[in-house]
């Protein structure tokens, strides 16, 4: 949802389903024996793709991302590459020469449903917490606006680790 209070293609997790679903779709169109080829209209859409396909000689044998990657722009014919490197990477990265940060866990966040328009200064409030690490803990929120949004069912909350318990308590207290 994208509108003047709430553009959720910002908030990491309903981008990050989103972008699964997506890709979920190009694996489907181009088939899950073509893995690659889903990767690369992934980052150059799927039209370009079925277009550079096109113009191979047999496509049926020749049906692979490394047959057509002179086809594509630069940037794509780059990204298989790099996504292969980092996953390669990612398994072992010590042996690369890389020190892993710490990663964010579920302990260090709360999310909480919000079932009614609340000031996001209140919200900041109740978390502890200032009003700009809020906002950077959810950024699909518009910085102007001054509460969560009015024309949903449930705003998707996420405050600091521990924080929910205080802001939910508040939130009960406020609603009685």
């Amino acid at each position: 949802k994208v509108d003047k209070d709430v553009d959720q293609r910002l908030d990491p997790y309903l981008s990050t389903i989103a972008a699964r679903e997506y890709f979920l779709d190009l694996v489907a169109i181009f088939g899950s024996r073509s893995f690659l080829l889903a990767m690369a209209s992934y980052n150059a859409g799927e039209g370009r793709v079925q277009g550079c396909l096109k113009r191979l000689d047999d496509p049926f044998t020749q049906r692979t991302f490394w047959h057509i990657a002179p086809c594509l722009r630069l940037e794509t014919r780059e990204y298989i590459p790099r996504i292969i490197a980092a996953a390669i990477i990612a398994q072992s990265p010590e042996r690369f020469g890389f020190t892993p940060y710490g990663t964010i866990g579920s302990d260090d966040y709360d999310i909480l449903e919000i079932y009614q328009p609340t000031s996001v200064a209140q919200l900041a409030r109740w978390a502890d917490v200032s009003l700009t690490k809020l906002r950077s803990f959810n950024p699909d929120l518009m910085s102007s606006d001054t509460t969560t949004p009015k024309d949903m069912d449930a705003y998707r909350l996420v405050v600091p680790g521990g924080a929910g318990e205080e802001v939910l308590a508040a939130l009960i207290d406020q609603a009685a």
